[in-house]
């Protein structure tokens, strides 16, 4: 379980620090609760601690994962299987954005990445490509301890 200070990942919302832990009643019910400071804005959530898991909540990636990531994102010679069905690909990338790894934000990215080179993305694949890329700029740069914006600059360097 988390305790306060540990570096969180909350899926679709991004990477942040436990801040507090704190019995709270709502609806005359009384929980345990996790509030999470979010790194890329003013924004804390809070959630159950037994709704923890199946959030699929989870602890930073250690280095080692993060220069997996990286390195597959700056390998360009390896092939991408990316479907050629739109609904089949954001089915799929929804998906991985909602498990939550930063290996799958790295795999909608490289995949989102290569189709963008070769032409325009639509609107709804772009809003994705742009929510990963801020999702792991946020674990990036809790990982490595550098500014969101460095992570930003690490990552467009990454995929140059």
């Amino acid at each position: 379980m988390f305790k306060v200070g540990d570096k969180v990942f909350c899926p679709l919302r991004g990477a942040g620090i436990v801040a507090t832990i704190e019995e709270r009643k709502m609806l005359d019910e009384t929980k345990e609760y996790i509030i999470i400071k979010l790194q890329s804005s003013n924004t804390t959530v809070m959630i159950p601690t037994d709704k923890v898991e199946a959030s699929h909540f989870r602890f930073v990636s250690d280095e080692t994962m993060t220069n997996e990531v990286l390195e597959k994102l700056a390998d360009k010679e390896t092939e991408i299987h990316a479907s050629t069905v739109l609904k089949q690909r954001m089915k799929v990338n929804k998906e991985r954005l909602m498990a939550g790894s930063l290996a799958d934000y790295g795999e909608v990215i490289r995949e989102l990445t290569h189709i963008q080179r070769g032409k325009a993305l639509n609107a709804s694949e772009n809003a994705m490509l742009m929510e990963a890329r801020k999702f792991l700029a946020d674990e990036l740069s809790l990982i490595k301890s550098i500014s969101t914006k460095e992570a930003t600059k690490l990552l467009d360097k990454v995929l140059a």
